[in-house]
This record gives structure tokens, sequence and C-alpha cells, in this order.
């Protein structure tokens, strides 16, 4: 595995400046029907509602009683509701959406800090007594920082017409917010210790920073380039460690986010660069990583529970159908046939991360059912 060799900077450059559009445009969705209905009723429930609070308060529960909820809960709700306000407003849903996601993005732009508390360590020097981020720092560039600035990428893609016609700076501020925090830093040769691949935090950061990237470095595609020839690097060392069997060791909860990754990676930048840079074929353990989600379903959605996973998985059906595709696995498809549930893929009030609009959107376009 050697994406980096295989696409160097000038390649990229070239081949984003000519192909780089938003490859999920909504007049190219290639799927609406019950999936986008559901999400678009569900978002309509949360206009006029109060946005969720982010206090000092919830912020600091974790370091004095090691509790997470308090500030996650609200946290990874702010970004779901964003994203499925950003969703209904491109489906037709009206102008609501549009303001209720220029809210959205507004109050996520004016957060300290993208980094959660748990993993705040990372950026905290040993000898201090605060363990809030310092005067203009956006705090350690961890899994959610990298993911909030894609899904601020995505929303603003998206919806940049609506957004701009309420006000121009609401696009132009995220730009601002995506670059401070995520992009810059890492141009800048900022090391982070995800950047070795040693696990799923690994292609998660890096994917989630190249699919930013492709918003933040519009009309600048050598920085873009830079960024994902990086970033690639990092996916390059992910896959190198894999087993030849491509087993997940967390189990098919985490494969989501680390060969659900993987996939969102390499999609992005074939996509941008018009398939110029398709690193599908690269390496014989990419398809192995793909199918061990079919190697291990039980049935009804159900595979063996590792550590903190669950039993009942939540896959991206546009990401196996996509994975399934590139890699020639029927099995992979069967897969996404067996566990899609149009009515509640990708739910606004699903448990979990805030990356909502990144799995609607690739089920859209990835996956017709």
């Amino acid at each position: 595995m050697d994406l980096q060799t295989a696409f160097p900077v000038n390649l990229l450059a070239e081949a984003y400046a000519r192909h780089g559009a938003f490859p999920f445009a909504a007049d190219r969705w290639q799927r609406v029907g019950e999936r986008l209905e559901a999400q678009v009723a569900e978002a309509g429930a949360h206009l006029g509602q109060p946005w969720p609070v982010l206090p000092l308060s919830g912020y600091l529960r974790h370091f004095r009683d090691g509790d997470r909820s308090a500030y996650e809960t609200p946290y990874f709700a702010r970004r779901r509701r964003l994203g499925a306000s950003a969703l209904a407003c491109a489906a037709g849903g009206g102008p609501d959406f549009a303001a209720d996601a220029a809210d959205g993005i507004w109050l996520v732009c004016e957060e300290s800090t993208w980094c959660v508390p748990a993993h705040a360590r990372h950026s905290l020097a040993a000898d201090t007594s605060s363990h809030l981020p310092g005067p203009g720092s956006g705090g350690a560039i961890d899994l959610f920082n990298c993911e909030t600035a894609l899904v601020l990428a995505e929303t603003c893609q998206l919806i940049a017409r609506e957004l701009d016609a309420i006000d121009p700076r609401i696009v132009a501020r995220a730009r601002e917010e995506v670059r401070r925090r995520v992009i810059d830093p890492l141009l800048a040769g900022t090391m982070c210790w995800w950047q070795d691949g040693h696990n799923n935090w690994s292609v998660w950061c890096a994917s989630s920073a190249i699919i930013a990237a492709g918003f933040a470095c519009a009309g600048d595609p050598r920085t873009w380039a830079v960024l994902v020839h990086r970033m690639l690097g990092v996916v390059d060392r992910y896959v190198e460690r894999q087993p030849a069997d491509g087993g997940c060791d967390e189990g098919v909860m985490y494969w989501g986010v680390a060969g659900g990754c993987v996939i969102r990676a390499l999609e992005e930048v074939r996509a941008r660069t018009g398939g110029a840079a398709d690193g599908w074929s690269r390496d014989p353990r990419i398809a192995e990583i793909m199918r061990f989600p079919a190697r291990m379903h039980m049935g009804s959605g159900t595979c063996p529970a590792f550590a903190d996973g669950h039993p009942h998985i939540h896959l991206g059906t546009g990401q196996l159908a996509v994975a399934a595709e590139r890699t020639g696995s029927p099995e992979l498809l069967a897969l996404a046939q067996a566990i899609s549930d149009p009515a509640g893929d990708g739910s606004v009030a699903t448990p979990g991360v805030g990356d909502l609009i990144t799995r609607q959107l690739r089920a859209l376009a990835w996956y017709d059912g």
C-alpha cells in the first residue's frame, strides 16, 4: 500500500483543479424515497425548539467524575440536528430548515473547542491546573474536532446557496474555522499520535480531514493536494498494519469507523480527482477489510460484539454498497440489503456520534436499495 507514491501532489492538484466539485450535490442524488422522507419529517420536529447548550460545567464533569455524557450528549445532538436540517433544506423542505442550519453552523463555530473533554489530554500541558484549551487554541485534533470540520464542510457545500441568501458570512466563517482548527495545523506539520496508522483513529481522522479539505481549500488545488497527500500517508500506514484477512479486532461496530473510513477516504479522493487517484486496487488487503462485516454477520443485523461494541450494528448502507461495487463483493451488497431500514437509516435520533449528514449523503448517492 503506497497511495502517497502512486498519487503525488502534482497529480492530485491538477486533477482536483479539473474535477474538484462537491460530489453530493442534491441534483445528483440517485435515490430519495422513504429514507429522506423520514429524515425531513424528523428534522421538522426540531424546528423552533431550543438548540442544546454546552455549559462549562458539563465539559468539566469528565475531569471531576469521569462523566462523558453530560457534555457529549448535547454536543453530538447539535451536529446531528445540523445535518438533519441541511438535508431537509436540500430536499426542498423550505427556508425554515436553512435558517435552522444557519443557527447550528454559527453555534458550532462559536464553540471554544471541537475536541471533546475525554480527548483533551492530548493537547494539555502536564503541569497545567486548567483543563480548558488555551487562548486561540482549537484544542487537540481529535476524532470529533476532525468530524466537526467534516460536518460543517458537507453542510455548507450542500446548501451554500440557501445559507448565502441568509448572510454571505455564514459559509465564510465556517471555512475559516475549519481551516484554523484542523486544516492549517495539519498543513503546518502538527503531529498527532493517530498519524502513525495505529488504530481506527488514524483513518477516522484522516478521512474527515480529507473530506473537510474539499471545502476548506476550494479554489486552491495545491493546498488541497498537499493536505490530501499527507493524509493518504496515514491511510497507507493504517492499511499496512492490518492482517491479511482484513479482520477488525474491535468488531463490526468499529469497522464502520475503521474500514468504513477507508471507504470514504478512497471515494472522496477518487471523486474529487475524476478517478485519476483511484486507490481501491492498490493493496489486496483493502478488499479483505471491506468483506469483514459480511463474514461476521449472523443475520438480522446481528454480529458478535467485542469490547465496547454492540451486537446490533448500524452500518451505512451506502458504504457497503460502494465497497461492494469497487471490490466485486456481492456479499457486501447482500448485507446492505439485509440491514437497510429506509425509515430509520441515519435517523437524527439514533444514538452515536454526530456525522449524520455524512452517512445520509452517502446512503442517498451510493445505495439505490
